[in-house]
């Protein structure tokens, strides 16, 4: 400690008690006055962040926007007529996409049908599941449109024999796949020409 205080009073330059007493408290006093100052810049600053906040919270919120009041009543009634009429495109547009995952969905359900003929073993049943996706098909195109209809039931297209493994088709198999493939061939046809 002794050799602590005397590189002090070599760093201050004297020996005199009294000016080394004083130099030490200049030097605590500075000391503490800055880590004071610090501590009072934190402890404001907190204060001054909090008071915004405070501020921002009890703020009026902002005014509600005001219904728009229409006085000329043909403009009211012309935009009535806009809105019914944007409304009615919407419901049209709808139905066209319910009409055309129907179809798509008639589709779906021939390829599969399609998809069975192909085996080596005779299938008889498979003529009348056709018959009946044919007859459930036409109805809904019916109900879609009846030109889709007519032109499902009245399609016709080229025959073909099919083979597996170089073994033709069993004759139930291949003619179902033919008439089946004439109609699935029509319903890609009507899908393309539907509208969006």
């Amino acid at each position: 400690m002794l050799e602590f205080v005397q590189a002090l009073h070599d760093a201050f330059h004297t020996e005199s008690k009294w000016l080394f007493v004083f130099y030490m408290g200049l030097t605590f006093a500075l000391l503490f006055g800055l880590l004071g100052s610090a501590l009072a810049y934190v402890v404001d600053t907190g204060y001054q962040r909090r008071l915004r906040e405070r501020e921002a919270n009890t703020a009026p919120p902002p005014p509600a926007p005001q219904p728009i009041i229409i006085k000329d009543t043909a403009e009211a009634d012309r935009l009535r007529n806009e809105v019914e009429q944007l409304k009615q495109q919407l419901d049209e547009r709808a139905r066209r996409r319910r009409d055309r995952a129907q179809v798509g969905a008639f589709l779906e359900e021939g390829n599969k049908i399609k998809a069975r003929c192909d085996s080596v073993e005779p299938l008889p049943n498979l003529a009348a599941h056709a018959d009946k996706w044919a007859a459930e098909t036409a109805a809904g195109l019916k109900a879609i449109d009846p030109s889709y209809a007519a032109r499902f039931e009245g399609a016709t297209g080229l025959t073909y024999t099919r083979t597996i493994n170089d073994q033709p088709l069993p004759k139930i198999n291949n003619d179902v796949w033919n008439w089946v493939n004439v109609r699935t061939e029509a319903l890609s046809r009507i899908l393309e020409t539907m509208p969006n």
